[in-house]
């Protein structure tokens, strides 16, 4: 293996005698490109990056509509792409080793940055989209919603009077957290067919004590439609059937209406924001210390093959991917 090496490359260094000289046959045969310290910090540091944009892109880009909306996959399936060319192309080029780790970490950043943000938009910003995205439906009877369906109870304003009867919640736990639902009723209504449940999280005891949202404040008749996760809309309706068993309600079906009552669905709006920022903090937080701990590690690797910080020997003859 003779000639030069390619010096232009800020991300590779040659190893001794890899310049002008010539390396004889035989198992004592130096490939000349090693990882430096420059490789180590953009393959540790460049997929933080990815993670971020992702992960922004992945949440906040869904809350677009028309084609502005497939921009996030759009995003995604090219990034990927590109480090999957990444990392076929140089997986066999000793001298360019380097590219098929970008490849390979920053298609990492990639999706987990994609889980992050779907998790994101799913969980928080869905919300918030169905707030600002739905008319509000206006002097609904709790007793008697009609022929409204899920679908369009979105958003609603129950009639004057309407309220959260706090004292026949219930509340059921699920890996640690207490799901809460409480049936909202007319003021002085007898007790009947319960249509429409008000829920909420670790905000109740297991029978009464209902303090979710704006659920006893006297001026909240405004209902948002939950529309979360199937998990949780499991734990929340088991919680409503075991409000109907202790206190002998009746429900219109297995599948209740839950919602979350307040006095301003913009409140709402309001915590779903602070909700996703702080949630994409904590997780970009947690990736750059878990690539700071893969990029020392590399770094040390480096140092005890011999390179020093300068650069290391990526494989052997024979021993290469």
């Amino acid at each position: 293996m003779g000639g030069s090496s390619n010096t232009n490359d800020p991300f590779q260094t040659p190893a001794p005698g890899a310049m002008g000289t010539r390396h004889p046959a035989g198992p004592q045969r130096e490939y000349g490109l090693k990882l430096n310290n420059k490789a180590v910090a953009a393959v540790a540091g460049l997929p933080v990056l990815l993670f971020i944009i992702t992960s922004l892109w992945c949440s906040y880009g869904l809350m677009f509509t028309g084609f502005l909306w497939w921009t996030p996959w759009i995003w995604l399936v090219g990034s990927v792409g590109v480090c999957v060319f990444f990392a076929v192309s140089f997986v066999r080029n000793e001298r360019m080793r380097v590219y098929f780790f970008f490849g390979i970490t920053g298609m990492v950043g990639i999706l987990l940055g994609a889980a992050a943000g779907f998790h994101a938009f799913h969980s928080f910003l869905s919300h918030v989209h169905s707030v600002s995205s739905f008319p509000v439906h206006t002097n609904v009877v709790p007793s008697d919603p009609g022929l409204l369906t899920a679908s369009q109870l979105q958003v609603m304003q129950f009639t004057q009077g309407t309220h959260v009867n706090a004292s026949m919640s219930s509340g059921v736990m699920v890996d640690g957290h207490r799901y809460c639902a409480a049936p909202v009723v007319e003021q002085g209504a007898a007790p009947g067919v319960v249509f429409f449940w008000a829920i909420g999280r670790d905000c109740c005891k297991a029978r009464g004590g209902f303090t979710c949202d704006d659920a006893l404040a006297a001026n909240a008749r405004y209902g948002v439609f939950y529309q979360d996760s199937r998990p949780a809309r499991v734990s929340y309706t088991k919680a409503a059937s075991e409000s109907v068993k202790a206190f002998q309600l009746q429900t219109n079906s297995s599948d209740p209406f839950l919602l979350q009552f307040t006095a301003d669905p913009s409140t709402l709006d309001e915590q779903y924001w602070s909700a996703t920022s702080s949630f994409l903090l904590v997780v970009w937080l947690v990736y750059m210390l878990f690539s700071a701990a893969f990029g020392f590690l590399l770094y040390q690797a480096s140092k005890r093959s011999g390179g020093g910080g300068e650069g290391t020997p990526l494989t052997a003859p024979g021993q290469g991917w």
